[in-house]
């Protein structure tokens, strides 16, 4: 937006966002960028709309908040004929934009698939052993960690949460897993706290819904951690499908992509198939041939699940059942 308002350029700014309306502003003001965040561009990749508007006026095409899989990005490339593609990384504690293809790299094209671009002439970077604290060598994926003047002071009346995020070296720690490349471009992998812990590996849950979300019948998907004895933790996903008939499909076309261990466990998919309708307050989400959701999920699985029916759904605050989630009758 800074950037937009620096050069005098038109800014179109949607109160929400709703695919068919997005595509017609798209197409009536000739938009030429397209700042977008992953789900969006999950949006007009699965949308028939898509098919039906001129989007050729779009010449670059920014997202950030979450890495995109080179399935998405060579789908989404194929709906713009005329745009670049270009992902970002950043974070309000630290800037907020840290680097950016197309905005900061050395060369602007063309761009790397995955890579977010160079970090910013004012910010030094490190890639970090979670462990350890040590500094990783290049295309060794570890945490994230930024240093310089503009990032923040600490949280306001949180010592203890400061003092958890900055280092005394001044360092920022992301909490966020990536590696920087031969050509100082940095790549995201995952948010360190997702990471699943399967019999040693580590697991990135983005890696697999990268993978999942390029099947045709898949319209979103989310790969949580469920703990398990054995193993430690194992890989859950939840799948919103075209139609419940599809299901058979999806498992086949996870035997055709080898998509078991260490990958992933071997354990059937949880599917909560096709958005129930009505859609009303009380509305719960029925888990095919499972009905009780897992009581072993870990905390950062119930804080994704919470997100992803807010995301599906709407709903605004969220109670935990025996079965499912629900909308709190009280808001």
């Amino acid at each position: 937006m800074l950037c937009s308002l620096r050069v005098g350029a038109t800014i179109l700014i949607m109160p929400k966002f709703e695919i068919t309306l997005l595509l017609e502003q798209i197409q009536r003001c000739k938009v030429t960028v397209a700042m977008v965040v992953p789900p969006i561009v999950l949006a007009m990749v699965k949308s028939s709309e898509t098919e039906k508007y001129d989007l050729t006026s779009v010449r670059m095409i920014k997202s950030g908040a979450a890495p995109l899989g080179k399935e998405l990005e060579d789908t989404i490339s194929a709906k713009f004929p005329n745009a670049r593609l270009g992902q970002g990384y950043g974070m309000t504690e630290a800037g907020p934009v840290l680097a950016m293809s197309l905005g900061f790299a050395k060369e602007p094209f063309p761009v790397k698939s995955g890579a977010c671009g160079t970090v910013v002439r004012n910010a030094e970077l490190k890639i970090a052993d979670p462990d350890t604290g040590s500094s990783l060598p290049r295309n060794s994926p570890g945490e994230i960690c930024i240093r310089g003047h503009q990032i923040m002071k600490g949280y306001l009346n949180d010592p203890v949460a400061t003092a958890a995020t900055i280092d005394k070296e001044g360092w920022l720690h992301t909490g966020d897993i990536g590696f920087v490349d031969d050509d100082d471009e940095l790549f995201i992998v995952d948010r360190l706290k997702e990471l699943i812990k399967y019999k040693g590996f580590q697991v990135a849950p983005a890696e697999l819904e990268s993978l999942l979300i390029s099947h045709s019948d898949i319209n979103d998907v989310a790969v949580v951690a469920m703990k398990e004895d054995d193993a430690g933790e194992v890989p859950v996903a939840f799948v919103e499908t075209t139609c419940r008939e599809s299901f058979h499909l999806i498992t086949t076309f996870e035997k055709q992509h080898r998509i078991t261990e260490p990958t992933v466990y071997r354990n059937p998919l949880y599917h909560t198939g096709m958005t129930p309708e009505p859609r009303t307050s009380t509305v719960f989400i029925e888990l095919e041939d499972h009905r009780t959701l897992p009581g072993n999920l870990t905390p950062t699985t119930e804080e994704h699940l919470q997100r992803l029916y807010r995301r599906f759904w709407g709903f605004r605050q969220l109670q935990r059942t025996r079965r499912s989630f629900g909308e709190r009758e009280s808001i």
